[in-house]
């Protein structure tokens, strides 16, 4: 009985957590919730348009994923034990809850469950900022995504040169919008009345993005806006640049270790059935 039972949960475990490559019931699994992620983000928007008259139907509809979503996060927990780095059927389980996914599958099924116990007893309005979480459904899709877990990694290995470079950006920011507010704020105090004032401006001309709702009236104001805007070309481009230095270098990687993989393998056949020949002809 009890080997029966560990392999039903090895079995749910491959389906819902390995991902088996060829296993057709993990792939049906797979898709199902990448689907149910993706028609729940599309139904939290088309939630708030005003006046839809379909509102009792995505009711519904968040109630059958609250439900679905909690019987796989279970599953997931039951299961975890299959994995063995959380082989402790206590302790590997609440170990596996504080991982990251698992954190994300809890937080994306925990606002329901606030409105249900608590939405009686206080503000329903305050309540309705829990539901913006449900956004969090869209981080499941890290599971499915082979690009989103290589991307993961390249903010995991390239943390360190994001943060310098963030940092110069925000050294940067603080510089230009300190230099901006003591040159134009005797000009025009209204608009540069404060340095935290002035950060909208330097943020709007870092980025190139020049709204144009404050802009610098005297010379120097001027020239320290050029100067600012030709450096801010390169630097505020430069995070964009690891990102994507790290994807091509870690995405090659992958591609390599994949080669050598097959490589491996077809050595391995082929000294396998040159091992069964020479058996043959001894025989």
């Amino acid at each position: 009985m009890q080997s029966r039972y560990n392999l039903v949960k090895y079995r749910v475990y491959e389906i819902v957590e390995q991902g088996k490559p060829g296993d057709t019931a993990s792939l049906i699994f797979d898709w199902f919730i990448i689907i149910l992620i993706v028609l729940n983000i599309l139904g939290f928007i088309i939630g708030t348009l005003p006046g839809i008259s379909f509102h009792r139907m995505l009711i519904l509809f968040e109630l059958f994923s609250v439900v679905v979503f909690t019987v796989e996060y279970a599953l997931r927990v039951w299961t975890a034990p299959c994995n063995p780095h959380y082989r402790h059927p206590v302790y590997g389980r609440f170990s596996y809850m504080c991982s990251t996914f698992a954190l994300i599958d809890f937080a994306a099924i925990l606002p329901f469950y606030l409105t249900v116990t608590i939405g009686s007893v206080v503000d329903l309005r305050f309540i309705r900022i829990f539901r913006l979480f449900r956004l969090l459904r869209v981080l499941k899709l890290g599971r499915y995504s082979l690009a989103l877990r290589v991307l993961g990694q390249v903010f995991k290995e390239k943390l360190s040169d994001l943060v310098i470079s963030v940092s110069i950006v925000l050294v940067l920011i603080i510089l230009s919008a300190s230099i901006l507010f003591f040159l134009e704020h005797p000009h025009q105090p209204e608009i540069y009345s404060s340095i935290p004032e002035a950060m909208w401006w330097a943020v709007c001309t870092l980025t190139t993005i020049g709204y144009g709702d404050i802009v610098p009236l005297t010379i120097s104001g001027r020239i320290v806006t050029a100067i600012i805007s030709i450096l801010s070309i390169g630097i505020v481009a430069l995070p964009a640049a690891i990102l994507v230095s790290g994807y091509v270098e870690i995405n090659g990687r992958n591609n390599r270790s994949s080669r050598r993989y097959v490589k491996t393998t077809q050595q391995l056949i082929i000294k396998r059935n040159t091992g069964k020949q020479k058996r043959w002809k001894s025989v």
